[in-house]
């Protein structure tokens, strides 16, 4: 895995799990990323969003992510799931690094 253009994080630059928001929900917009946050862009304007501070991102129908979005949020620890309307159905998921308990080690 090559990390040309960016610099991944250390665990000491996380957010601790307890000041984390537990789940954010996105629907109809556009998710990329901008240095350290996800931005959700919609006919509103555009919302930044610190990645290390979302547990769970859900998003919703009429959503596009970009590789960058996704690349960060697993570097951050973040699960990233795709939901139906309202987050009634579930469809897949990315697997967050909380899967092991290396960083708590650390």
């Amino acid at each position: 895995m090559s990390t040309i253009g960016r610099r991944t994080s250390e665990s000491k630059e996380l957010v601790r799990i307890s000041d984390r928001i537990a789940f954010l929900y996105l629907d109809r917009c556009v998710v990329n990323r901008d240095s350290n946050a996800i931005t959700a862009i919609d006919e509103r304007g555009t919302t930044h969003i610190p990645a290390a501070s979302v547990g769970v991102l859900l998003l919703g129908p009429g959503t596009t992510i970009t590789h960058q979005a996704i690349s960060l949020m697993s570097d951050s620890g973040s699960t990233v799931v795709w939901v139906g309307e309202r987050g009634v159905r579930y469809y897949a998921h990315g697997v967050a690094l909380s899967r092991s308990s290396r960083l708590l080690d650390a």
